[in-house]
């Protein structure tokens, strides 16, 4: 029998990491791996061929998530796996510059766990630039919404519907 594959794609800061935390705590044997662990000096195409080959090459005795800013709904759309069955698809994005408030209070909340407030404790982000590509993020999140719904998967808007 072949294991699931849910994979959970989005722009950076849309809590995509909080899903697949949550999805493991539901079921303690899911395997999570984030495109994160898998992108050298943050080269996304990279990532997903890293991640991919990194799941081809593994037989696995339990379902898999998958989570990421290097995943998209077309890459998604194209894969094929031998070990693995894609069961759920989905994408988060935002339509809001009020997602820079989430942003920046998380980061306060997180402490040191949180990289932009690392950075920002460090001078290396200001409020300013979080602000910025979260504002940039907008038109991205549009885009990613139409290619997942062209594909026919999931796509939720944390700026209408926040997690907790």
């Amino acid at each position: 029998m072949q294991n699931n594959l849910y994979v959970v794609g989005g722009l950076s800061r849309v809590g995509k990491g909080k899903v697949a935390a949550r999805m493991k705590e539901r079921d303690a044997s899911l395997e999570a791996f984030s495109t994160d662990q898998f992108r050298p000096s943050g080269d996304n195409e990279q990532a997903w061929l890293n991640i991919i080959d990194f799941i081809e090459r593994r037989q696995f005795t339990s379902d898999v998530i998958i989570e990421g800013i290097a995943i998209s709904p077309q890459k998604v759309h194209g894969l094929e796996l031998n070990n693995l069955k894609v069961k759920r698809v989905a994408f988060i994005g935002y339509s809001n510059e009020s997602h820079a408030d989430f942003v920046l209070a998380h980061a306060a909340q997180a402490k040191n766990a949180d990289w932009v407030y690392s950075g920002m404790q460090a001078g290396r982000i200001s409020e300013q630039e979080v602000r910025g590509w979260t504002k940039s993020g907008i038109p991205e999140s549009a885009k990613l919404r139409t290619e997942a719904e062209t594909y026919g998967y999931a796509y939720f808007d944390v700026t209408a519907c926040p997690f907790d």
